[in-house]
């Protein structure tokens, strides 16, 4: 983990130069199953969850941008898509035009901490091609991830989420 500190762009305050972003490992309710009842109920990889082969939860990247810096940070969170759209998306999985598929309605799967209305909120799914994650567009207004992902996050949030990883 980097230590050391650089000057936030909007304030001039020292913070981390951390660059390591938030991760959730799987979707919440997935994550609240025992090792047994999971292995039992669930199919899945490092990208997809199928819950009880009727829920279907996707790895994906929230991006935000980050005011005053060129690149952005992202919260690796699931969203819950429906049948439908899991079949298209394994459909596209390896195609190089992935990224023209409109985006896909989908909820938030993950309470992301530090935020308000997160879990199962309204989002978009976009795929961006085979080698990066799809990413989440929150569409739900009341989700204030919503706010920060219209108008950006400081240095200062981004580090208050990176405080977050265990």
């Amino acid at each position: 983990m980097n230590s050391d500190l650089v000057a936030c762009p909007c304030c001039g305050k020292l913070v981390s130069a951390n660059r390591m972003e938030l991760t959730f490992r799987r979707p919440d309710e997935i994550a609240a199953l025992t090792d047994e009842d999971r292995n039992i109920r669930c199919w899945y990889n490092n990208d997809i969850y199928v819950l009880d082969d009727a829920r279907f939860f996707l790895r994906c990247t929230i991006p935000l941008p980050i005011a005053g810096l060129p690149e952005r940070y992202s919260i690796g969170a699931w969203a819950e898509v429906n049948r439908e759209s899991f079949k298209r998306i394994y459909d596209l999985w390896e195609d190089d035009q992935q990224a023209n598929e409109p985006p896909m309605k989908a909820h938030l799967a993950n309470n992301i901490p530090l935020t308000s209305g997160s879990l199962n909120c309204d989002v978009n799914v976009q795929l961006t091609g085979p080698t990066t994650r799809p990413e989440i567009i929150i569409i739900d207004k009341e989700c204030s991830l919503h706010d920060e992902q219209v108008t950006g996050i400081s240095l200062h949030r981004a580090n208050e989420y990176s405080g977050l990883i265990r």
